[in-house]
């Protein structure tokens, strides 16, 4: 039986508090700085909040148990949160009580409506949904016309040859956007984000562009900035933006 998920922790080292998780693809859930929590728009994460505030080295990122399967992994996830008590914010920063793969529900009459999924729920089927085996968009289990109904509007309709390669040439390598944002500190450091846009949505910097485009050394001059964005030109003061 294939068993490829992990039980693990984010170990706050200032304050202690915890947030306990499940995922089966570490290396990406823990990738660029732990940009993969950022909530969706409209939606709060404390762990998010978390890392904004204190950064992403100041946990202590810990693998706790390997090895599992979704509903031993669920199941574990419930009991750790429930055996350090991380839903409660004095000790960590898990906003549910675990045990259902991601899944947050609000009380209704009817039981379902207006549940939404949370960040970890949605990287897992992200995942899940990228495998060819399991996608029924990709493994036969959908054959349009035959099993489903068209998409309404769609039967018989095909993108143009222009539209394909308009849309190549935006996922493609050679488009800025689709390129891994490089950050050097004048101090040699190195910060990597996965593109420019969702470094620009997380940070608000819309001087990014310009800079990966002149390469060019970051220069302010505080006195022209507003108070709400003065962390954050200060923190790339001095820095060079590229793209690769």
């Amino acid at each position: 039986m294939n068993k490829p998920y992990v039980l693990y922790e984010h170990k706050n080292k200032v304050n202690g508090k915890l947030y306990i998780g499940i995922t089966k693809d570490v290396s990406q859930r823990w990738s660029y700085n732990g940009i993969y929590y950022k909530p969706d728009k409209g939606r709060q994460s404390a762990f998010w909040n978390a890392i904004k505030k204190y950064g992403w080295d100041a946990f202590e990122h810990k693998i706790l148990i390997k090895n599992l399967s979704f509903e031993e992994a669920c199941y574990l996830e419930k009991e750790y949160i429930k055996k350090y008590h991380t839903s409660s914010k004095k000790n960590g920063y898990n906003i549910s009580p675990g045990g259902n793969g991601g899944h947050v529900y609000r009380e209704h009459p009817r039981g379902m409506l207006g549940h939404h999924q949370t960040k970890e729920w949605s990287h897992n089927k992200s995942l899940e949904m990228k495998s060819k085996s399991k996608n029924p968009m990709t493994n036969g289990s959908v054959i349009w016309g035959i099993n489903y109904e068209h998409p309404k509007g769609m039967k018989g309709h095909h993108q143009t040859e222009k539209h394909r390669l308009s849309m190549k040439r935006f996922r493609g390598s050679k488009h800025p956007n689709s390129k891994q944002l490089r950050i050097t500190f004048p101090n040699g450091n190195i910060e990597i984000w996965p593109t420019m846009s969702m470094f620009n949505k997380t940070i608000g910097f819309y001087k990014v562009y310009e800079l990966v485009k002149t390469g060019k050394e970051y220069k302010v001059d505080l006195k022209h900035i507003k108070t709400r964005d003065k962390e954050k030109c200060i923190k790339y003061s001095g820095c060079t933006f590229s793209n690769h």
